[in-house]
């Protein structure tokens, strides 16, 4: 009797030892499980991760385009508008010689001496200017040309620096 008292007691043992076994495969199984699921999670995130540092990539370097165009226009601006100053004191410089020998040009043809100074040229110019009346007559025509276009010319360089001002 004690035998087989030892004998259920061994098998309760043995029962209760694959039942903890059993349980213990389960809970392994379950943790295995669960790990999958965690690294298939971070998979996912780092997969994510990397989406999102290649758009702040893309960005950046969108950005730093931007800024580089920017910097171009700045300049391209800059020059342009260095180029306008000096196509306007060209143009002044072009006005004020065209509007001299036009005075002086109709005070000839007028058969009036007007002092050289009055004109706005440079005196180096004063002896060929009076001996060459006839020329100066047909030069006030082209010069009042001229200044048409020169009037012209300001007004369509106005017009385009206002536009690529803006």
């Amino acid at each position: 009797m004690e035998v087989e008292a030892e004998k259920e007691q061994v098998q309760a043992a043995l029962m209760a030892s694959k039942a903890a076994v059993d349980n213990l495969q389960h809970q392994l199984s379950i943790a295995n499980a669960a790990q999958m699921a965690g690294d298939a999670e971070q998979a996912a995130l780092l997969r994510r991760l990397a989406q999102v540092e290649a758009q702040a990539t893309t960005h950046k370097q969108d950005l730093d385009r931007e800024r580089e165009g920017r910097a171009r226009l700045e300049q391209e601006r800059a020059v342009m508008l260095e180029q306008r100053e000096e196509l306007e004191n060209e143009l002044s410089s072009w006005q004020q010689y065209g509007k001299g020998a036009a005075l002086a040009g109709e005070a000839l043809v007028q058969g009036v001496l007007l002092p050289f100074s009055a004109t706005g040229i440079s005196s180096n110019s004063r002896s060929d200017f009076y001996n060459r009346a006839e020329l100066l007559a047909t030069l006030v025509d082209r010069i009042r040309a001229m200044l048409e276009t020169f009037n012209y010319m300001k007004c369509e360089l106005k017009d385009w620096f206002l536009e690529h001002e803006a």
